[in-house]
């Protein structure tokens, strides 16, 4: 079964925090949400990930997502969501939003439509 874009993610910043400084705060990795904003502005999917960080380690979140952001932008590089992910942005208080690509999304749809015929 091929892990889901949602989940892929969210392997992608574990990644990252296992690689930075902050990756003893939390003994589980699986501590930050990454969910589905209600406004499309806001990407397709928005994490919490520097909000957490930023609660227990008292840093401020903005800073700490600008930071992981720029990890996941190198991981990024080396994966293969790289062709998924067209964008990574950090919004205030820490978000870090993601936007899917629309080749990626064309290809998702056109498997549905292979499924349904």
């Amino acid at each position: 079964m091929t892990m889901d874009i949602q989940e892929q993610i969210a392997d992608l910043i574990k990644t990252v925090i296992k690689r930075s400084q902050w990756a003893g705060v939390f003994e589980d990795v699986s501590f930050f949400g990454l969910d589905i904003p209600n406004n499309r502005v806001f990407g397709d999917f928005s994490s919490n990930v520097a909000m957490a960080l930023g609660r227990k380690t008292k840093e401020p979140a903005q800073e700490i997502a600008v930071q992981i952001r720029q990890g996941l932008e190198s991981e990024l590089r080396k994966s293969v969501l790289a062709e998924k992910i067209e964008k990574i942005e950090v919004k205030t208080p820490g978000f870090i939003n993601f936007f899917l690509s629309a080749s990626y999304l064309y290809d998702v749809l056109s498997e549905i439509c292979k499924r349904r015929d």
